[in-house]
């Protein structure tokens, strides 16, 4: 009985395998849809938004609050480079938190 049940598996799960064929198909001939192209998020916004999670450990310590003006400069840094070049980099939301923080 399970000799019948291990082939109906097997049967099951070789017929939604890719076969090797499809290496070579388009992703639209496979069914996939074209998704948009990648954009890196700006280096800039990320630092700005850790240095600014940083700079609110400057209530407790104010010697950090310097991290704060740095974070706000790379903030400004990160968003104009994403308003000059929106082809190739994204992240402005994370860089309007870390230009808020």
């Amino acid at each position: 009985m399970s000799g019948s049940m291990s082939s109906g598996i097997s049967k099951s799960m070789s017929s939604s395998m890719p076969t090797p064929s499809d290496a070579y198909l388009s992703p639209r001939e496979i069914g996939l849809e074209e998704s948009a192209p990648y954009r890196t998020v700006s280096r800039a916004a990320i630092m700005s938004l850790v240095l600014g999670l940083f700079a609110l450990l400057g209530l407790i310590f104010p010697s950090l609050l310097v991290l704060a003006a740095a974070g706000i400069a790379l903030a400004l840094v990160g968003l104009r480079s994403i308003k000059r070049y929106p082809e190739e980099y994204s992240g402005e939301p994370v860089a309007l938190l870390g230009l808020t923080l």
